[in-house]
């Protein structure tokens, strides 16, 4: 891999360690059977340093004990009133189990129409929009290997327990968070193309209008993933192909994607000549976004993981370890006058396109002040390229900027700079995605880790900022390739697919927040520079943290209208005899056929296909339908559970936003979340709040503060 000066440097030692001890003293249970849920949830808080028990989902969750938090998993065996009963038991003062926070993991959710629907692997990845992220010309699906769907909903469910334990602790009152799969596995999955149809943009959807090329080329031994947004870097890569015509033939990227069939078919005369690692050191070193698409066994082994020291799993603790290098010091922060509570933590964001600016939005969903700092001239790519909401260009109508920027201010470079002493003695913690140098830009550079300093800065990068590749760009495709993620779906799907997801952004930022919110909540003691690896996020979740079990056999079924049936049969049931059994179908001397299941199935769904979805989960058949991205606003229950929140703004026709996956127990959605900020629109305040070595103290919340606290 290539550095700074494109010459290969040697080997490092991996620095930082990767186990942390920031929730060292809290307690929490984990409750359910084996599986993706509970081995994620439990491992992640187990690696940021809870003390984690796991036990399994016994008959009546009646067991002594006092925890900070109780992650039940009830995917598969749904959450019915007996259940909900125990849990209320569970948090009232006097109960033995004495639960501070409860939450409460199902296929869909406490309420809405399919509250009392069961899930799997399968279905929780139809119901999210996963299942239909991957698809062939013909229009079939395909599910990605790894049991990506549940693992999401551990993941997720590690987060909400800190939020949880937050929002009791600032209430003084145990809480209940109602965490659905459903809505788990769609923030994870893609959140553009529903922020896309809601704020009706009116062109095309997906990220191919960003770039060209932009694909896994052919090359001599495999695939390498090239994927060219900005003018300078297609200038970049015009060089080095040898076809500098091609910069003032494609001077914008509309240029490009209009003619991108012909760019590809040269492209891949190009790079089959090359081998792809042999490629990729090539485009790296000059600046080109391009990695060789590894296949599973190749990453492990890949020195780019080995340099950094990552390892799948750690052998003392199953499960996910912290896919981030992390170094500092311990701090002396005076014991404040009551546990740490998020609303409490101050943020200082400078982020760009997807993984930096979520983490905030999550961060400040979650209670915490956040502020963005931006540039002026080179904005955000979403603020800059759109899509815009009602097809109308305008920096502050870019739709997906909407998502990935909500509950949080913005703060222009100019003002952080001038205030720059100020604005880091507020900073509790500093996030990025754009680099150092952006960083020391905008004046809000940390310095780095020390005694007697409390603070984290967070750095979110393709592959580190330390290693091999620690000069290397990337977007997502290009993690998905370094991480063997794109392999495996190419290994069950085969080559000619379309792939619509971003995963590695959402799994991100949802480690990222889980670091802050993790390091502020166990105190906020210490100094820590937290050196994330979106690589290793998305390798982590390939492999060794959850090996792949067999799940009782399922069924896609293709319908007439586009959409997509699946189902998944009862342990010990094979699915063609369910089918036949939820429908009624006479039984025959032989056993139900796949062909036979396939087409009654069909039958019935073409005619009702809610109905259909209706009598299987009636009859203990985990079925859903499959919605594509953009129609998941549609979907009725994301619907009648608020997912898809709108907000006022003063310059578009409502803000829409994907909300985190979980919400209070019997709380409508809505007051954890506010509109995404105006460029600027907290400078007035910045420029009070940041003036001064005590800030807090002299200004307390001006107008225009950047966020409004959760309670």
């Amino acid at each position: 891999m290539t550095g700074p000066a494109g010459e290969r440097p040697a080997e490092p030692s991996p620095t930082g360690f990767r186990r942390l001890d920031y929730l060292k003293g809290l307690r929490v249970r984990v409750v359910g059977a084996p599986g993706p849920v509970v081995t994620v949830a439990a491992g992640v808080l187990s690696a940021l340093g809870a003390t984690v028990d796991r036990v399994d989902d016994g008959p009546d969750l009646r067991w002594a004990g006092t925890w900070d938090a109780v992650i039940c998993d009830r995917v598969a065996n749904g959450a019915d009133d007996e259940y909900l009963e125990l849990v209320a038991e569970s948090l009232r003062p006097d109960h033995p189990v004495a639960a501070n926070c409860w939450v409460t993991a199902s296929a869909f959710g406490l309420s809405g129409p399919a509250r009392s629907y069961r899930g799997s692997e399968l279905v929780c990845a139809a119901a999210g929009g996963l299942l239909a992220a991957v698809y062939d010309a013909k229009g079939h699906v395909f599910p990605i290997p790894g049991q990506q769907a549940l693992q999401t909903v551990g993941y997720e469910a590690a987060l909400a327990a800190l939020h949880g334990i937050s929002l009791s602790r600032t209430r003084g009152t145990p809480v209940h968070l109602d965490l659905s799969a459903q809505e788990a596995v769609a923030f994870c999955t893609n959140q553009q193309t529903p922020s896309h149809v809601l704020h009706k943009c009116g062109v095309g959807v997906g990220a191919g209008r960003y770039s060209a090329p932009s694909n896994p080329f052919p090359c001599k031994d495999g695939y390498c993933q090239i994927i060219v947004v900005d003018n300078h870097q297609f200038a970049a890569f015009c060089e080095a192909m040898g076809v500098p015509e091609w910069i003032t033939i494609f001077p914008e990227v509309a240029d490009r994607v209009a003619g991108a069939e012909m760019i590809d078919v040269v492209v891949a005369e190009w790079s089959s000549t090359w081998a792809k690692d042999e490629l990729e050191e090539y485009l790296q070193a000059r600046g080109v976004s391009a990695t060789a698409v590894h296949t599973a066994a190749e990453v492990p082994e890949s020195t780019v993981f080995r340099a950094r020291g990552w390892e799948p799993s750690a052998p003392e603790a199953p499960g996910p370890v912290v896919p981030a290098l992390i170094t500092g010091v311990p701090g002396d922060r005076p014991p404040s006058p009551g546990p740490a509570v998020l609303a409490d933590l101050h943020v200082i964001e400078s982020s760009n396109v997807l993984a930096g600016p979520l983490t905030g939005a999550i961060l400040g969903a979650l209670g915490a002040e956040v502020v963005r700092v931006e540039p002026t001239v080179r904005l955000d790519l979403y603020r800059q390229n759109g899509p815009f909401a009602g097809g109308i260009a305008g920096i502050e109508r870019g739709a997906y900027f909407q998502g990935a920027n909500h509950s949080k201010g913005s703060v222009t470079e100019g003002v952080a700079r001038a205030h720059s002493a100020g604005a880091l003695a507020w900073a509790d913690a500093v996030i990025e995605n754009t680099g150092r140098k952006r960083l020391e830009q905008h004046g809000i550079a940390p310095a780095p880790p020390a005694r007697g300093r409390n603070q984290v800065a967070l750095s979110i990068s393709a592959f580190g900022r330390t290693g091999l590749d620690y000069t290397y760009r990337g977007y997502a495709p290009n993690v998905h390739a370094a991480a063997g993620f794109e392999d495996a779906i190419v290994g069950v799907a085969g080559r000619d697919i379309t792939m619509r997801t971003v995963m590695a952004d959402y799994s991100s930022a949802t480690w990222a927040a889980s670091l802050v919110a993790a390091w502020w909540l166990g105190g906020g003691q210490g100094a820590y520079a937290i050196d994330l690896s979106m690589a290793e996020v998305m390798a982590t979740r390939m492999m060794g943290a959850v090996p792949d079990g067999p799940e009782p056999g399922g069924a896609i079924v293709d319908l007439a209208d586009g959409r997509h049936l699946a189902l998944t049969a009862p342990a010990g049931v094979l699915w063609p005899a369910a089918v036949a059994a939820a429908l009624g179908a006479e039984p025959g001397p032989e056993p139900a056929s796949a062909a036979a299941a396939e087409a009654l199935l069909r039958s019935r769904a073409d005619q009702d296909p809610g109905g259909t979805v209706a009598v299987l989960q009636a009859a203990g058949v985990p079925a859903y339908l499959a919605p594509g991205p953009e129609v998941l606003p549609d979907d009725p229950q994301l619907a009648a559970r608020g997912f898809f929140v709108r907000l006022d703004h003063p310059v578009i026709d409502g803000s829409y936003l994907m909300a985190v996956p979980w919400t209070e127990a019997g709380v409508a959605r809505g007051a954890w979340y506010r509109r995404a900020p105006l460029l600027g629109e907290q400078d007035d305040w910045a420029r009070q709040a940041w003036d001064g070595d005590h800030p807090d103290e002299t200004a307390g919340e001006p107008a225009g503060a950047p966020a409004a606290r959760s309670d």
